[in-house]
C-alpha cells in the first residue's frame, strides 16, 4: 500500500468490506503509519457512535424491534415485555448506537420507572469500559449527572445491562439543530445559565478524579418537555462517562482501573481537544475546558469553533487550531466572555482557564 489511509478505506475496514488482501495491507500500514492510528482510532470511536435518537426522550416512540441475533454470537436480543435480572421488565427501545441500546423499563417491584442500557458487542474492551462507565458513574453522586442505580450480567442473552434513572427532556443539540429560532447564535444569558450546570457536574467529576473526555451537546440533556423547558431557569444531567479518564489514586473511582494506551484517539470530532488528537496518554481536566469552550462558542455564534469536510482534514484542525475570535462572529457576546472562550480554546492546555475562573465569569453573564 503507498501512501496514508483515507477516511473511506478506513470505514470500509472497520465495516469489514475489504478483501483479505487489502485488510491486511490496512493493518500492515498502521503498524507503521502513526498518524494513521490516530485516524484509525478516531473512525473506531465515530462507528461506534453513530447519530441515534436520543437516549432518554420519551416523545420519540419507536416500534419494538422483533427478536433477532445480537451482536453477541448466538445470543438474542430482550424484546418487550421480557423480565432483566429478575425485577425490570422492558418497555420499549429509547436509544441505540454501534454497542448498545437503551430500553425504558419498569422496576416490577418499586414500579419505578429506568433506562436499562444493553451492551450488546463482544469486544472485551468494550465490555471492560462499559463496567467502569457504570463503576464511575455511580460513584459521581451530583444533581447534575445522571445516576446509576445498578449494572448486571444477563446470562440468557450473554449481555450486561446497566440501570440508570430516566430523563425526560432532550440532549442540548435539539436547540443546536438547524431547525430551532436560535440557531444562528443564543442569547448570553441563557447560554451561562445552561453552562453553569455543566461546569457544576464538570468540577463534580473533576474532584473524583474523573475527566469525562466526551463533553458535547448530545451528552448535555435538559430536563422537562422539550416543548417548553425554560432555558432561563434550565435543569441539566451530565450523561455517558464510557470515556472517562481516571487521574484518582484512591478511592471508588480509582478501583476501576486504566483502559487507555498511549496513542489511543478518544473522542468525538469536534469537541476533541488538541492533546486528545494527539493520543496523548496524559489527557487531564484541560481536556474538558477545551470540550466546554467549543460548546460555549457553539451556542454563542451558532457554529463551531473548527469544522472541516472531513475527518482527516477535522483532525489536523485541531491539531493546528486557527479559530476565528468570538467576537468576531458574535459581536453581542461581552468581551469577558469572548476572551474567556477564546482562552478555553488555546491549544497549549496550560493557557486554559480553571474550571473555578469559568464559573465565576458565567455567574456573572448570567445575571
Amino acid at each position: 500500500m503507498s501512501g496514508c489511509l483515507d477516511d473511506n478505506t478506513v470505514l470500509a475496514y472497520f465495516e469489514r468490506r475489504l478483501s483479505v488482501a487489502a485488510n491486511a495491507a490496512v493493518q500492515g500500514h498502521v503498524d507503521r503509519c502513526s498518524a494513521c492510528r490516530m485516524l484509525v482510532g478516531e473512525v473506531a470511536r465515530t462507528v461506534s457512535r453513530r447519530p441515534a435518537p436520543p437516549v432518554q426522550e420519551r416523545v420519540v416512540v419507536r416500534a419494538a424491534p422483533k427478536a433477532k441475533a445480537s451482536v453477541r454470537t448466538g445470543a438474542r436480543l430482550p424484546a418487550p415485555g421480557d423480565v432483566l435480572g429478575g425485577r425490570y421488565r422492558l418497555e420499549k427501545i429509547v436509544g441505540e448506537g454501534g454497542s448498545s441500546v437503551v430500553w425504558e423499563a419498569c422496576h416490577v417491584v418499586m414500579r419505578r420507572p429506568v433506562a436499562l442500557k444493553l451492551l450488546r458487542s463482544d469486544d472485551p474492551n468494550t465490555a471492560r469500559r462499559f463496567f467502569r462507565e457504570a463503576r464511575v458513574t455511580a460513584a459521581l453522586r451530583h444533581a447534575n449527572i445522571v445516576e446509576v442505580y445498578d449494572v448486571f450480567e444477563i446470562a440468557a442473552s450473554n449481555t450486561t445491562a446497566m440501570v440508570m434513572e430516566l430523563l425526560v427532556g432532550a440532549p442540548l443539540s435539539r436547540w443546536l439543530s438547524d431547525d430551532h429560532e436560535w440557531r444562528h447564535g443564543w442569547p448570553v444569558r441563557e447560554t451561562a445559565r445552561v453552562l453553569l450546570q455543566v461546569v457544576a457536574a464538570t468540577v463534580a467529576a473533576h474532584s473524583f478524579g474523573v475527566v469525562h473526555r466526551d463533553l458535547k451537546p448530545d451528552n448535555v440533556f435538559l430536563l422537562g418537555n422539550p416543548a417548553s423547558i425554560d432555558l432561563l431557569s434550565p435543569r441539566i444531567k451530565v450523561v455517558d462517562f464510557g470515556l472517562a479518564k481516571l487521574t484518582a489514586s484512591e478511592g471508588a473511582t480509582a478501583a476501576s482501573g486504566k483502559l487507555t494506551r498511549q496513542g489511543m484517539v478518544l473522542g468525538t470530532p469536534h469537541y476533541m481537544s488538541p492533546e486528545q488528537v494527539a493520543g496523548d496518554l496524559e489527557v487531564d481536566s484541560a481536556t474538558d475546558v477545551w470540550a466546554l469552550g467549543v460548546i460555549a462558542y457553539e451556542c454563542l455564534a451558532g457554529a463551531r469553533p473548527i469544522d472541516a469536510r472531513s475527518l482527516t482534514q477535522m483532525l489536523r484542525a485541531i491539531a493546528n487550531p486557527s479559530i476565528e475570535p468570538l467576537s468576531s462572529r458574535a459581536p453581542h457576546v461581552p468581551r469577558a466572555v469572548s476572551n474567556l472562550v477564546g482562552a478555553m480554546l488555546s491549544k497549549e492546555r496550560g493557557d486554559r482557564p480553571t474550571l473555578r475562573q469559568v464559573f465565576d465569569v458565567l455567574m456573572h453573564a448570567a445575571r
